[in-house]
């Protein structure tokens, strides 16, 4: 599959498409993570506690866990052993 029908075949990823077709390579897409989730979530239901981290605020995040963005944390996650 060619990257400029992967946003074609899923409609999920049209949101990002701004961010990634015609960026070049694939590969070279995951710097772009971060700002394109920014965008999409913008929303007051996230909190960002660092770089590139979005988190739903019904997610529990056990102290103890390391997360390194980006990362996005979706509704109802439990990240962790509590």
């Amino acid at each position: 599959m060619l990257h400029s029908q992967l946003f074609q075949s899923f409609g999920s990823l049209l949101p990002f498409r701004e961010f990634f077709f015609g960026r070049g390579d694939p590969w070279l897409w995951p710097s772009s993570v971060g700002a394109a989730l920014a965008a999409f979530i913008g929303g007051s239901e996230f909190h960002s506690p660092g770089a590139g981290i979005f988190i739903h605020r019904s997610s529990t995040v056990c102290e103890s866990a390391s997360i390194v963005g980006p990362a996005f944390i979706g509704e109802g996650t439990a990240v962790g052993h509590c």
